[in-house]
């Protein structure tokens, strides 16, 4: 569901969607010998996602309303980085840093074409491409996550993703899982 309301004007939409996806990764650990603890890994990921949304009208904006035709969206991906962990065992858990860096190529970067017409005269449709998404682009990320007694646990991690242009993106994961 989609909201839009500038001032004087209301606009909605309900659609659905489908999503589908494959990831196969890959994942070699070494330990770095003399107790230090840490554990480097190189990770390799392969995924392909495939999204299928459904036509859709507007409502709410007069003569301006569209109706927009179902859309299929595939996604391949490469990703290939580094991890390194550790662990640190203290009196109350044990605490497990991680970063990791990646670089991801995306193998379908082609814009995606939309098709569209006002709902006032569905006869003359029209179409637009999107703009190319970036084939390439890096993301880091810091993580902890804390094991404490009797089955609970919590974890935090803040990710950034890097040269996709006029694309910002930082993403921030809190969680806690208790077991019963």
């Amino acid at each position: 569901m989609c909201l839009w309301e500038p001032g004087w004007l209301r606009l909605q939409c309900q659609f659905e969607r489908r999503l589908r996806s494959l990831l196969y990764r890959e994942r070699y650990i070494q330990h770095t010998g003399q107790h230090t603890g840490y554990y480097p890994g190189l990770c390799i990921t392969l995924a392909y996602a495939s999204a299928d949304i459904d036509a859709f009208s507007e409502s709410g904006a007069q003569g301006f309303n569209l109706s927009v035709a179902e859309q299929s969206i595939e996604s391949t991906t490469s990703k290939i980085g580094i991890q390194i962990n550790k662990s640190i065992s203290t009196f109350f858990g044990v605490i497990l840093p991680e970063f990791a860096a990646s670089w991801t190529h995306e193998f379908q970067a082609d814009g995606e074409e939309i098709i569209a017409a006002f709902t006032i005269d569905p006869s003359n449709a029209f179409s637009f491409t999107t703009d190319e998404r970036d084939s390439d682009f890096f993301i880091f990320s810091l993580a902890t996550s804390l094991v404490l007694s009797h089955g609970v646990m919590g974890y935090i991690q803040y990710e950034k993703v890097f040269d996709i242009v006029d694309y910002d993106v930082s993403t921030l994961d809190i969680g806690v899982r208790i077991a019963f």
